[in-house]
């Protein structure tokens, strides 16, 4: 949650940071955590650290059923 706190309010670096924790300890659990990290990435100027990201998100939504990720 304070992840997305960090989002909405536009405080792209703390977010970044928080969103790298998610994804660290299981990133599987929560997908949307990977495209979060990618997009407060490309936000703080690191766009080839991005491109990881949302290739792994990219793998972790094929299959996955629900639409809102397709």
């Amino acid at each position: 949650h304070l992840a997305n706190l960090y989002r909405f309010t536009r405080n792209y670096l703390l977010a970044e940071k928080h969103y790298q924790a998610i994804c660290d300890i299981d990133y599987k659990e929560y997908p949307l955590a990977v495209f979060y990290l990618a997009t407060m990435q490309k936000s703080n100027g690191k766009h080839k650290e991005a491109i990881p990201n949302l290739e792994r998100f990219k793998k972790l939504v094929k299959n996955v059923e629900d639409k809102k990720y397709k």
